[in-house]
């Protein structure tokens, strides 16, 4: 095998490599198809073997490739590490952090606290995706996930962030319509809104000593959260949503808990991100500005406050 000497080189390999398309990782890398295939060229040129297989359709490895691979972010981390270090220990946070979460915490919770962390670490640029998958970090080049489920993977690190429920919440023109649901029963004689899953047609509800699962009936049925919480807002029916969704609309009197006894049951919000042994700057300043702006809003809501 040859020798490597270009960091950017392995860069865009791992990209290509990881997202098995020049197209995608010229978008995920903010450069032209064209570089991208260049420099592939140039790799595979320095080592001596072909390291993808390029059809019409798709790429794939090679086993060159992917030994190659299962070196590249090995290699792109002690680049960063060393990076950082000739930075000094007092150097700001710098680069692209790709963060996802569910198009609700996005809008509502999210998207809004990023002035402040831009601010205050102007040389990062921050990626958000925001979708209600599950999305695979690895694969997607993703840095950090903010997640509303529960779940352990042991090649990721998770750390709870905040307490979280499901409400049930509508918008007052609705209840004043339609009346006000007050026992899970009721919920038959509604409208409903609910996020496709695999109970789509009824809502497990508790409150706190029995837990029932009530059927439903759906009149909008949507795999986003957002446009659950928007209908919910236009007045279209009762939704079932997450505590820290709703928590600005509730406060506001633009929708108003219904059956507030009874709700989802309790989980947290989560920070994830690949365990590593080297996690860059960025990444540990977005964590912390992310634990401390829930914990602010959790003190401000008063212990009293229960999800």
């Amino acid at each position: 095998m040859g020798q490597l000497d270009s960091l950017i080189d392995i860069r865009i390999f791992e990209a290509v490599a990881r997202l098995r398309s020049m197209s995608l990782a010229a978008r995920d890398l903010d450069l032209s198809v064209n570089y991208i295939s260049k420099h592939l060229k140039r790799l595979e040129d320095q080592v001596g073997h072909r390291l993808l297989n390029r059809t019409t359709r798709q790429l794939s490895l090679t086993a060159e490739g992917q030994a190659l691979f299962d070196q590249a972010i090995p290699i792109l981390d002690g680049a960063g590490r060393a990076e950082e270090a000739m930075d000094g220990p007092g150097a700001k946070p710098r680069g692209t952090l790709r963060v996802t979460c569910t198009n609700g915490l996005g809008q509502w919770q999210i998207a809004p606290r990023l002035t402040r962390f831009l601010a205050r670490y102007p040389e990062v640029q921050v990626h958000l995706l925001v979708t209600d998958e599950i999305v695979d970090l690895v694969a997607d080049g993703i840095d950090l996930a903010i997640r509303q489920a529960e779940g352990v993977d042991s090649s990721m690190i998770t750390r709870r962030l905040v307490p979280d429920a499901h409400w049930i919440c509508a918008s007052p023109d609705y209840l004043a319509q339609f009346g006000t649901p007050t026992q899970p029963e009721d919920l038959a004689g509604h409208r409903c809104l609910v996020q496709d899953n695999a109970s789509r047609d009824s809502w497990t509800l508790s409150d706190g000593k029995e837990t029932r699962r009530v059927k439903v009936p759906v009149a909008l049925l949507s795999r986003s959260g957002a446009v659950t919480h928007a209908a919910a807002l236009a007045g279209v029916g009762l939704a079932k949503l997450s505590a820290w969704e709703l928590l600005d609309d509730v406060a506001a009197g633009r929708l108003v808990r219904v059956l507030p006894q009874w709700k989802g049951a309790p989980h947290s919000i989560q920070i994830v991100y690949p365990a590593r042994d080297w996690q860059p700057r960025r990444l540990k300043a977005f964590v912390d500005f992310i634990q401390n702006e829930f914990h602010a809003t959790l003190a401000q809501l008063g212990d009293g406050f229960t999800f």
